[in-house]
């Protein structure tokens, strides 16, 4: 067994603990100032662990990515500077590619958002939500045996008290496209 941890509200630290039979041991995780939280563990079909997760920095909270390659952890962040996110999925596609989904707090609500790593960059889609209402919280992502990426999330569009569970599947063909 392996987990994924951080400390919330910018008590800094976060790590990797595994156990290997007889003991734990324990692995700095995340390069990244600041404080991660919301931790989200995956495995590569390699077997190597990934982990997606927010961060504060500078009153920010920003995702990032880290995945050990076998030495160290090398972590990274999810594209612009801007990207502000919570609550980060983190799984692998058929190809062994990261996907994240999180809850983007742009704006004066918030969004589910869909990111693809292609090897060489973070491309970023809107799934859905827009600003008036928290749409996104507490998502999960996986692939269907189609490759597609899928989704569940809480909405909170229509009441602040009360959420809905939402299913958002990514359409066929080439190009990621969202009911």
């Amino acid at each position: 067994p392996a987990m994924g941890y951080g400390l919330p509200g910018g008590g800094g630290g976060g790590g990797y603990p595994r156990f290997d039979g007889a003991t734990w041991n324990l692995s700095e995780a995340s390069a990244a100032t600041g404080s991660p939280e919301d931790v989200s563990l995956a495995f590569g079909a390699d077997g190597k662990p990934a982990i997606a997760y927010a961060y504060w920095s500078s009153g920010m909270v920003k995702i990032r990515y880290t995945r050990y390659n076998g030495i160290a952890w090398v972590d990274s962040a999810l594209g612009p500077t801007t990207t502000e996110g919570l609550f980060p999925s983190l799984a692998f596609d058929l190809y062994g590619r990261p996907a994240i989904a999180y809850f983007d707090l742009g704006g004066d609500g918030g969004q589910l958002n869909y990111a693809s790593y292609n090897g060489a960059s973070w491309a970023h889609t809107h799934v859905d939500g827009d600003e008036t209402g928290y749409t996104g919280p507490a998502c999960s992502l996986a692939f269907g045996p189609d490759g597609k990426p899928a989704m569940a999330y809480l909405d909170y569009r229509a009441s602040l008290d009360h959420a809905e569970l939402r299913v958002a599947r990514c359409n066929p063909g080439p190009i990621l496209t969202w009911p």
